[in-house]
């Protein structure tokens, strides 16, 4: 059972503890960036810089931003096809910040990424600057890094912060009408294996904010209804995947792609160890594992 809930943390959470390069070394620039009422560390690398240009000025170039944002996020995830799965790859610095690495992602900053991009393209931005700003509001409470808590940390929360935003709009309800109970406690119990929950404070913070999440209402469509309603889900339709794994909700996302008449996933995967398009349809991907019991479905608005 030690094994397992290991293994858990380090596949199905994406807050997992791994081992980064110093932001002194390696290309890796850390850098203060102000922003309206705020001032942000960022780290990143030039490769990051030139892989995040290189995608916006394609995608212009190319007049992705005619296209619908659901078909724009899969032409992105396209171009990070193959990118090695890191698993945590947030968690590595001694404080919060804004951490860019398109070289090593993990299924939500595989996510957050795309839908960053994606977003920009539409609008035909193609600075780097513009993608720190877009990423940080995604990812963060408010758009504000206050601290280690104001990191989305569970993906019920990303997804609801980031509809309140209007960046996206939940379809479950809609979809499948199946309401999901939701139980967090995940981080709280296991603080000690998040090395930035370093106070009691911080420690109460997050133990309030698994109370105020888990209090509200969700939808998903159940693993065997997934064939049933998937030509609603629309291609580039954010997927997170439920769990029934005690203490959190969402196993793992990625990006709904139609193909063969199949719903699959297109994710960075943990067990390939790289950014790909599933084998198997979503239904049969959760079918065939016994902790994962269904899917929340969302669409990119912006």
């Amino acid at each position: 059972m030690k094994i397992l809930f290991v293994i858990i943390l380090n596949f199905i959470f994406f807050s997992s503890t791994t081992i980064e390069k110093p932001a002194e070394k390696e290309g890796i620039n850390s850098c203060k960036d102000s922003l309206p009422n705020d001032e942000i560390v960022v780290q990143y690398s030039e490769n990051d810089i030139k892989k995040v240009t290189e995608i916006l000025k394609k995608g212009k170039k190319q007049a992705w931003y005619k296209k619908e944002l659901g078909q724009i996020v899969l032409l992105v995830g396209n171009e990070l096809l193959g990118t090695e799965y890191v698993g945590g790859v947030l968690d590595k610095n001694t404080e919060e910040q804004l951490t860019i690495n398109l070289s090593a992602l993990d299924c939500v900053t595989f996510v957050e990424n795309c839908s960053t991009l994606a977003g920009l393209i539409k609008r035909q931005k193609t600075d780097f600057d513009s993608f720190t700003e877009e990423l940080r509001k995604i990812r963060y409470r408010n758009g504000k890094i206050e601290s280690y808590a104001s990191r989305l940390h569970y993906f019920s929360d990303w997804l609801y912060e980031n509809e309140k935003s209007k960046r996206i709009e939940q379809l479950s309800r809609k979809i499948a009408n199946t309401p999901y109970l939701v139980n967090l406690f995940i981080m709280s119990e296991n603080h000690d294996k998040y090395p930035l929950i370093n106070n009691e404070s911080l420690l109460q913070e997050i133990k309030a904010k698994e109370i105020e999440i888990s209090a509200r209402t969700y939808f998903y469509i159940p693993e065997n209804e997934i064939n049933k309603h998937k030509n609603q889900i629309p291609d580039g339709a954010i997927i997170a995947i439920t769990t029934d794994f005690k203490g959190i909700e969402i196993a793992h996302t990625g990006f709904a792609i139609h193909q063969n008449g199949e719903l699959h996933l297109l994710h960075a995967s943990s067990k390939s160890k790289k950014v790909e398009i599933s084998e198997l349809s979503i239904e049969n991907m959760l079918l065939a594992n016994k902790l994962q019991t269904g899917i929340m479905v969302s669409k990119l608005l912006k």
